[in-house]
């Protein structure tokens, strides 16, 4: 039922009346508009009653629309910090402070988390950012009519929290070997998908874990005549410049890992965030193991290239391992897979981390 306030010099009781003008979505919010105008015999100004609830539910529309692979974990995120019915939701988007973004994500690091509470405050000023751009952008039509009325961005003077290091300039958490080892024991506890994904991940050298969830069977080459083992072929759209295939080697004991997924519609049917909750159980098995600090995906993919340097293995043969970013002419138009350089570099690593695996046994 689409209805709205018609405003006329005298207003029954005090009170906009009330007209119907169709049902949604027989008719459009387009023709909706058309049919207000002519009963007020004036345009109507769309009023700035969007609430925060609206913000963050167009944002995310907004994501999944543009087919960002971010949309979910954003919406996800989202939902933890702000659920169906919390009252902030209902807040106008425009009424929003500094102070209650600070407290809802104040809320988030109470609950013990600290980069879910940095990706929380990033996901609430992109929206934020988002709004004000719709408020203003004709090719949005204002997000259906529904306007914010936003000004600033509240979450711009709100703090990050420190996730690496500290105020004296120690440098970011990485694993020791016996804490690699202690971590893929930890594992042990968690359901064969999970445990597979993450293990085959750190085998492969802590490849990106949302790269990793895209691949298809399809990407996987079972034998690959040029080194004599599988290859995944990952999508990296990490950076500028147009996504690009990323070659990894399936050493053996890496397929080892993946050969209980075997018969499943795709590889890795988890999520990115199913995965993170259990690198964090994991992190605090290990740590009440061996009173050591907190880690997270990324400190396990710093590890292995700080392990791989450890073991003398080049700078440009880490780059191309863990995918990290071409900068310059020679980079960018170089599309080799090195994959004998990255098999190398993969058995030195197995080597080295089922030692640490059976000495944490």
């Amino acid at each position: 039922l689409l209805q709205a306030p018609i405003r006329r010099p005298a207003r029954a009781g005090g009170k906009d009346r009330l007209h119907k003008i169709g049902n949604h979505p027989g008719v459009t919010l387009s023709e909706a508009r058309r049919r207000v105008q002519g009963l007020a015999g004036s345009p109507v100004a769309l009023e700035a009653h969007g609430t925060l609830g609206d913000l963050l539910a167009a944002y995310v529309n907004h994501l999944k629309v543009a087919g960002k692979v971010s949309a979910a974990g954003v919406e996800s995120t989202l939902r933890r910090a702000l659920p169906e019915g919390h009252i902030m939701r209902r807040r106008r988007a425009s009424s929003i402070t500094s102070q209650d973004i600070t407290r809802i994500i104040a809320a988030r690091v109470r609950e013990g988390v600290t980069v879910e509470a940095n990706r929380l405050r990033a996901c609430l000023s992109a929206a934020f950012t988002f709004g004000a751009h719709a408020d203003n952008d004709p090719s949005r039509a204002s997000v259906d009519g529904v306007r914010f009325g936003l000004t600033i961005n509240p979450v711009a003077v709100v703090a990050r929290l420190q996730e690496g290091g500290d105020e004296n300039g120690e440098p970011p958490r990485v694993l020791s070997w016996r804490e690699l080892g202690a971590y893929w024991r930890a594992l042990e506890g968690e359901s064969e998908t999970i445990r597979a994904t993450l293990r085959f991940i750190l085998a492969i050298g802590g490849q990106r874990i949302q790269q990793v969830l895209r691949a298809e069977w399809s990407d996987i080459e079972k034998q690959n005549p040029e080194i004599s083992m599988g290859v995944i072929r990952l999508i990296d759209i990490k950076g500028r410049g147009k996504p690009r295939k990323h070659a990894v080697p399936i050493v053996p004991f890496a397929q080892a890992q993946l050969d209980p997924l075997a018969g499943s519609k795709r590889p890795f049917e988890v999520t990115h965030f199913t995965l993170a909750d259990a690198i964090s159980r994991a992190s605090k098995a290990v740590c009440e193991e061996l009173e050591c600090a907190p880690f997270d995906a990324r400190a396990l993919r710093r590890s292995v290239e700080t392990r791989l340097s450890d073991l003398s293995v080049g700078r440009e043969t880490r780059a191309h391992l863990l995918s990290h970013g071409r900068t310059g002419i020679q980079n960018r138009y170089d599309f080799a897979e090195r994959l004998p350089e990255k098999r190398d570099a993969l058995k030195l690593w197995t080597k080295h981390l089922q030692k640490a695996i059976k000495q944490a046994a």
